[in-house]
């Protein structure tokens, strides 16, 4: 799998660095470069004999993340993180009387020639639209709901699953209710497209989430979390994009205010939310990667009156390296030229690397970890062990 990653995410990161060239964007030039240094070899890396509470582990992760949504070692990353929120919420939600889980699938016909990000407004126009029906407000369900897309030969398959705590959802009432929010969003964003399937409905799913009886509550409910809230795409999905789209992803997911929400608690799950973080965050410590790695916040106006393309307005070399040291991540991504940007930041994932791989020695003592490339390196215990030998 992580040697899988690895290859995916360099042919995207490829394919997104010849896309700005053409393009002339050198912020999403900027962007393949830090994927493809997110998925180089000696980035990534595997590890066995990793120990928690509940036992012995192996995994695999990267030394420093570049955090992209394009990148397919680091959207995995976002989507355990959400499964833990979810599965935590969820959990600590009390069934009604009345209520029984259910797994509900909404699905947007795919509109031709709309971009990806267009067709999640729709999505997003639609669902707004639906969520404020009568009989949605009188089943008052409480869950979480995770929008996905996928492309495909004429344009984006946008869907959404949800798992609810409801009363019984009439399955036509609920399909055509849906339909009509589906026309009166293509209709609010300028798209003529008629839904084509012979009852002219569109597609949706609602089915318990305790199918199985051989397995518990929790058990049954892990099951449609994990169904529910997987990866908003494949990573190798990406790679079947247009030029302009993923360009567009690339752009959108540097300014996440761009995309519509693609994870939501609806009902009175939302007083859960707060301890479904609080239990997430306390699973993170139980896992190999925890958290996007970043060299901080960029403070306010900390590049105003520097020249970064004249050295001499920084007064040396080495003070402008030093300035441009000092910028967060995003910032440096937008007003440092190209050269200082690639020294700066090969200097920073070097020193996160380092800081990364002594952390991962101290808190996995008894692990041993070793890099797509072939370096190895041990947890303190077992530096300890090989000495005492």
């Amino acid at each position: 799998m992580a040697e899988l990653r690895s290859r995916i995410g360099l042919q995207l990161a490829a394919r997104l660095e010849a896309a700005a060239s053409r393009a002339r964007d050198e912020i999403a030039w900027r962007m393949a470069r830090d994927i493809a240094r997110c998925c180089d070899s000696s980035n990534v890396y595997v590890a066995s004999g990793m120990q928690n509470e509940y036992g012995v582990f192996d995994g695999t992760a990267t030394l420093w993340g570049c955090g992209y949504l394009l990148c397919p070692n680091c959207h995995p990353r976002d989507a355990r993180r959400l499964r833990k929120r979810a599965r935590a919420v969820l959990e600590s939600m009390a069934v009604l009387v009345g209520e029984r889980m259910r797994f509900l699938t909404l699905t947007l016909p795919t509109a031709r020639d709309v971009g990806l990000l267009k067709s999640h407004e729709i999505f997003k126009t639609a669902w707004e639209l639906f969520r404020k029906l009568k009989f949605w407000v009188e089943l008052r369900p409480s869950g979480v709901v995770r929008l996905e897309w996928q492309p495909n030969g004429d344009g984006f398959h946008v869907h959404a699953h949800a798992v609810l705590s409801v009363k019984k959802i009439d399955f036509d009432e609920c399909r055509e209710a849906w339909g009509k929010c589906i026309v009166k969003a293509w209709a609010h964003h300028g798209v003529d497209q008629k839904i084509v399937t012979r009852s002219g409905l569109p597609f949706i799913n609602i089915k318990f989430t305790y199918d199985r009886k051989d397995r518990s509550r929790t058990e049954n409910l892990r099951d449609a979390v994990a169904e529910a809230v997987k990866y908003i795409t494949k990573p190798t999905s990406w790679l079947a994009l247009s030029d302009a789209d993923l360009l567009a992803v690339a752009t959108a997911s540097l300014e996440r205010d761009r995309l519509p929400r693609s994870f939501e608690v609806i009902g009175r799950a939302r007083q859960s939310s707060r301890l479904g973080e609080a239990q997430a965050a306390r699973d993170d410590r139980r896992i190999l990667d925890t958290g996007l790695l970043s060299d901080g916040e960029a403070k306010k106006n900390l590049s105003d009156g520097v020249e970064w393309s004249n050295v001499q307005s920084a007064g040396s070399l080495a003070a402008l390296i030093s300035r441009a040291m000092a910028l967060g991540r995003r910032e440096a991504l937008r007003v440092l030229p190209r050269w200082l940007w690639i020294q700066v930041t090969t200097a920073k994932i070097a020193r996160e690397q380092e800081r990364r791989r002594e952390g991962l020695s101290y808190r996995y003592s008894q692990a041993v970890f070793t890099t797509l490339t072939g370096d190895e390196w041990r947890g303190v215990g077992v530096r300890s062990a090989i000495a005492l030998l």
